[in-house]
């Protein structure tokens, strides 16, 4: 690697994942081969210097690691789009999560990349006029689980979902199954499942 600075990111990152790793021999007793592990954190590094690159004025910005997380033991994680539409296929009474109390459970966590709708879900706003019917029909699959949160996460820590939904939308409209998951969106779940964090700047 010649670019010195290219080398000092990414080297930065090669400590992190070899933390990460020694955490996870020790609490898991797994470990990810050595070179998986160098080859991680050089995209991780390059996603960086791109992102950096790309944004203009970043020296006056805030940035923000941002990565999602895996539900407590006895929870099911739910991480869907912000937008009302998507949020609908989800959450409504025609999306996935209907299933869920059907198949024992009970203790919901949904995450998604809008304030405002987790705000509703978690009764933080009231009025007729703010609440449509669909976010009624979500308000009352909440009232059949035992216990239910709702969190917000920005887009770069939901990439996952974000790909889903970007994927429905190109499909006919009705719930698709998918029983595994598309090739293309391996490296976002390998990343999450690492713990991987993406950088928002803004």
């Amino acid at each position: 690697m010649t670019d010195g600075s290219a080398w000092n990111s990414t080297f930065v990152y090669v400590l992190w994942m070899i933390w990460k790793d020694s955490n996870n021999l020790i609490f898991n007793d797994k470990r990810e081969p050595p070179d998986q592990v160098v080859e991680l954190a050089g995209k991780m590094a390059a996603e960086a210097r791109n992102l950096i690159t790309r944004h203009a004025g970043v020296a006056n910005g805030a940035q923000k690691w941002i990565c999602w997380s895996p539900p407590q033991p006895g929870w099911v994680k739910l991480n869907t789009d912000g937008a009302m539409k998507l949020l609908g296929r989800a959450v409504g009474p025609k999306g996935g999560s209907t299933a869920l109390p059907e198949r024992g459970f009970e203790n919901v966590w949904v995450e998604m990349d809008s304030a405002a709708v987790v705000a509703i879900l978690n009764g933080g706003l009231s009025g007729e006029a703010t609440i449509t019917s669909l976010i009624k029909d979500c308000l009352d699959l909440v009232k059949k689980l035992h216990r239910f949160r709702a969190s917000h996460i920005e887009r770069e820590g939901n990439k996952c979902a974000d790909w889903l939904a970007n994927h429905g939308q190109i499909i006919d409209w009705g719930t698709l199954t998918l029983h595994n998951a598309p090739i293309e969106l391996n490296d976002l779940l390998n990343a999450d499942a690492h713990g991987t964090p993406a950088l928002r700047i803004r």
